[in-house]
């Protein structure tokens, strides 16, 4: 396998498929950071916005996507988008 000159770069999300982003850092347990934003996407609900959940990830804290069960998760990063 010939080297390669720059490590790969993966985009999840183009600008057009995301409306936000929240962070919640990793702290207490997993289980307390998804519950901050899931109280999070609630109060954007509560306030009319209608934000819809595109997806979830751990990252690590090296800024590698890593397992959300895994001990090298830092924060949980939450992409929504408004619905129309």
């Amino acid at each position: 396998m010939p080297a390669m000159r720059s490590p790969a770069r993966l985009a999840l999300f183009t600008e057009r498929q995301v409306d936000g982003l929240m962070l919640a850092p990793i702290e207490r347990s997993p289980w307390a950071a998804l519950r901050a934003l899931r109280k999070a996407m609630l109060e954007l609900r509560r306030l009319g916005l209608g934000a819809r959940v595109v997806s979830v990830v751990a990252i690590g804290g090296d800024g590698r996507v890593v397992a959300s069960s895994s001990t090298d998760a830092a924060v949980f990063a939450l992409v929504y988008r408004f619905e129309l």
